[in-house]
């Protein structure tokens, strides 16, 4: 699966006032969960991850955080916080892969076309498997 590359910093401060500095720099605060550290706040700026995000056509996708020294970490979106009036981004959670940790995630699936049975009259079942 393709992973997206996005840029993130590391960030020391904290806090409401310092979230809402950062927005008024054009910069989201995000926190990336999934590490040995409990979580690494950082901050993404907004423009271009408002590029690339506005540009999926599935919002569950892969992306590789790009941090200072060259480290990158693979994630996924665990929430977006949105302003409830503006819509405008206000925080990102984002969440650690590993290959020795298990991660749930929902898949949607997309049913094209009509079967030769409901075509008949008939009704097409869908049903939800547990895997794993």
């Amino acid at each position: 699966m393709k992973t997206i590359d996005l840029s993130a910093t590391i960030r020391k401060e904290k806090g409401t006032g310092n979230a809402r500095r950062m927005r008024n720099k054009s910069l989201i605060p995000a926190i990336l969960y999934g590490g040995n550290n409990g979580g690494l706040h950082l901050t993404v700026a907004e423009n271009e991850f408002l590029n690339i995000y506005s540009k999926l056509k599935r919002k569950n996708v892969f992306f590789n955080l790009k941090l200072e020294g060259n480290e990158k970490r693979t994630t996924v979106i665990k929430e977006i916080q949105l302003d409830s009036v503006s819509q405008k981004v206000l925080h990102i959670d984002f969440f650690e892969l590993s290959e020795n940790r298990k991660f749930k995630s929902k898949v949607p699936i997309d049913i094209e076309g009509l079967a030769e049975g409901v075509k008949a009259g008939g009704i097409l079942e869908i049903f939800c498997l547990k895997l794993l």
